[in-house]
């Protein structure tokens, strides 16, 4: 077999094709840019870096030239016209080969989806124990059942993004993958969330289970290739950070990774790629102030994006105290999740449930979101100014006036706080972002600080004209919730 006979029997469409329900007969071989060698993908599937001597020894071998000096013209084809600029795992994309962004990628291994197995029961009848795990975790009086059914939804409509994004687009078509929203499980020590994400969670979503708080915590110029080894994302509270920049940067990355066009990674020592990746980002972490910091701040961006879930305090379904309990705990859960896979595929979402873009409601528990907006710089400055009332910084019960002069009241040589105020208010628009978003959802802080922060002419609808002036009041003294009350009053007559 001449070289030409090689090179043209070599690439049919691209790349050495099979006649439907045939076997590939021999290797592909792809180039690798970055690390100057060659990719070969054999017959039976296994993909494996090679040198250029091995390809040549590779086509002897398989009988598709006589001799290896006959080989050049092949790599120089394979080099020219079969250039990867990465390869590896890819989360959400099948395997093979892709072309996106005018780059061309080489997926080398994918999920394993659990395969659904149906029945004809109530839902939940046939993965009793996983269930009850469930209902023991998310349901309780105060809150009812929305954390279950929200989590079943959100779980149903992840299965299907991923298997959805497993298929290549049709041709011409522009890849797409449906958003999902991030999860945090937020509850006591040992009361089953890490068990639910790694035994639950993970395998149903493939099987993939990445650490990505140094990704997700990073600014845009940091690594995050880890990303690509895996669909599920994880963050636990064992690298939490009151840094506040550590958790803007993870709210932004919660958008960009789970809600942009595409995701920049970047790898160590390689160029970065841009993929439209699957991927869903869940967060772990016990219900203490420290531990809730790895939570990032819930701002108004980030309301339909993260799901909030209280776990409850709860024991497992089944006995664990010992190691023969704990392994038939484990089997037996491992058992029912092809019934739960097949349950949640023919369940139909509730509509109270269901939303455009992801799917599904976003949902946040009130108790962790009361929580967590006491870990934010608004909570800080609210705790600022009722120690100002306290040290009679303020004349009155009620202030009026500018960001500005709030700023200098608070860090005044006489007030004894100031010291934590220069920290808090170290840049010029500190005092003014941080009362606008306060004033912006004021009921709810005063509800929980028992302080009032209004714009002024923010109860006749009217915004004042020139620098923003506030009102701050506080409610800690029934009259002085009457004074509040008389004076928006007669600011609406």
């Amino acid at each position: 077999m001449n070289a030409q006979v090689v090179l043209d029997h070599l690439f049919v469409g691209g790349v050495q094709q099979a006649e439907p329900g045939q076997e590939r007969q021999f290797s592909e071989f792809y180039y690798r840019k970055k690390e100057k060698d060659y990719l070969q993908i054999y017959p039976e599937g296994q993909i494996v870096p090679i040198s250029q001597e091995n390809v040549k020894a590779a086509l002897v071998t398989e009988g598709r030239i006589p001799k290896a000096e006959f080989a050049n013209p092949i790599l120089y084809r394979i080099r020219a016209q079969h250039a990867l600029d990465y390869d590896g795992p890819m989360p959400g994309y099948g395997l093979g080969l892709h072309r996106e962004n005018g780059m061309l990628f080489y997926c080398t291994s994918v999920p394993t989806l659990t395969i659904p197995r149906y029945t004809g029961g109530a839902l939940g009848e046939s993965w009793p124990v996983t269930f009850q795990l469930c209902r023991r975790l998310l349901v309780n009086t105060e809150f009812g059942d929305a954390q279950l059914w929200t989590f079943l939804a959100h779980l149903k409509m992840s299965i299907e993004g991923l298997k959805l994004a497993l298929r290549p687009p049709s041709f011409g078509a522009t890849r797409s993958v449906r958003p999902g929203q991030a999860v945090a499980l937020v509850g006591p020590v040992g009361c089953g969330k890490s068990f639910l994400l790694k035994h639950v969670i993970a395998p149903l979503l493939g099987g993939r289970l990445v650490g990505a708080f140094n990704a997700f915590s990073a600014d845009a110029g940091g690594f995050n290739g880890e990303l690509l080894l895996g669909e599920v994302w994880f963050v636990d509270d064992h690298q939490s950070s009151k840094d506040i920049r550590t958790r803007l940067c993870l709210a932004a990355n919660i958008k960009a990774n789970l809600y942009g066009a595409g995701v920049s990674f970047h790898l160590k020592h390689k160029t970065p790629i841009t993929l439209t990746p699957f991927g869903r980002l869940f967060i772990c972490c016990n219900d203490t102030e420290e531990s809730l910091t790895v939570l990032p701040p819930i701002k108004d961006d980030l309301l339909d994006k993260i799901h909030l879930f209280r776990c409850n305090a709860t024991e497992s379904p089944m006995p664990t105290e010992t190691e023969e309990q704990r392994t038939l705990y484990l089997a037996t859960v491992e058992a029912e999740l092809p019934f739960m896979a097949g349950d949640l595929e023919r369940w139909t979402i509730p509509d109270e449930y269901r939303s455009g873009r992801s799917g599904v409601k976003t949902y946040m528990n009130p108790s962790v979101l009361a929580s967590l907006r006491q870990q934010t710089p608004e909570s800080s400055l609210i705790e600022l100014i009722l120690g100002a009332f306290d040290a009679n910084q303020f004349s009155s019960a009620i202030w009026c006036g500018t960001a500005r002069q709030l700023q200098l009241l608070l860090t005044d040589s006489g007030f004894a706080m100031r010291r934590d105020a220069e920290r808090l208010l170290s840049w010029s628009k500190a005092a003014g972002t941080y009362l606008g978003r306060i004033a912006d959802h004021s009921e709810e802080y005063a509800d929980e600080f028992d302080v009032q922060v209004l714009r002024m002419g923010q109860g006749s609808g009217e915004m004042g004209k020139g620098v923003a002036q506030y009102r701050i009041v506080d409610l800690r003294q029934k009259e002085r919730r009457n004074e509040l009350s008389k004076s928006i009053k007669g600011e609406e007559s």
